[in-house]
């Protein structure tokens, strides 16, 4: 594994390569998982409906790693 440091827009989409973004795995009453901040934020603002769908992953599976 390698880390690298920078934009991580950059990187979105490339083959073999992962993006982490941590969140607290709170999802809200609406069913949106809480990214209120940092890069979870950056990736809400960015990925529309994303928070959505990890709201319903974390529901289904509990707050893991999410693929």
């Amino acid at each position: 594994m390698k880390f690298i440091k920078g934009d991580m827009w950059k990187y979105f989409g490339r083959k073999n390569v992962a993006i982490v973004v941590t969140t607290n795995g709170t999802v809200k009453s609406n069913g949106e998982c809480v990214m209120g901040r940092g890069v979870a934020k950056d990736v809400r603002d960015m990925i529309p409906g994303f928070a959505k769908l990890l709201g319903l992953q974390i529901d289904a599976w509990g707050n893991r790693l999410q693929c």
